[in-house]
């Protein structure tokens, strides 16, 4: 009623009928017991008893591609390195660097 309270009555009592209505379509999934006994690590460690895990395509782009090109040395780098049509893989970002600039420009 905090966040919504403004809105009025209505869509308050909306949004308390929405919750209960996906309150009602919770289902309890069987899981077998056998699978609390499956050897592996972590998710997202790579092993070879970790089948279900994929490689990122992302990591072997961002290594040859993206950093040279960030450090300014994309010019060096081969065609060769690319791939037709200029595709990229997803998830890329997550190799950026990131930060917040200390002195933010004006623009006018």
């Amino acid at each position: 009623k905090k966040m919504y309270g403004k809105k009025g009555d209505k869509v308050v009592q909306m949004n308390i009928d929405g919750v209960d209505a996906s309150l009602e379509g919770v289902v309890e999934i069987p899981v077998k017991p056998e699978w609390a006994s499956l050897k592996g690590g972590a998710a997202g460690e790579k092993s070879s008893e970790n089948w279900w895990v994929r490689p990122n395509p992302s990591e072997g782009f961002a290594e040859r591609i993206q950093e040279p090109c960030n450090n300014l040395e994309g010019n060096d780098l081969p065609v060769s390195t690319f791939q037709p049509g200029g595709r990229m893989p997803l998830g890329t970002s997550q190799y950026e660097k990131r930060g917040i600039a200390i002195k933010v420009p004006r623009v006018d």
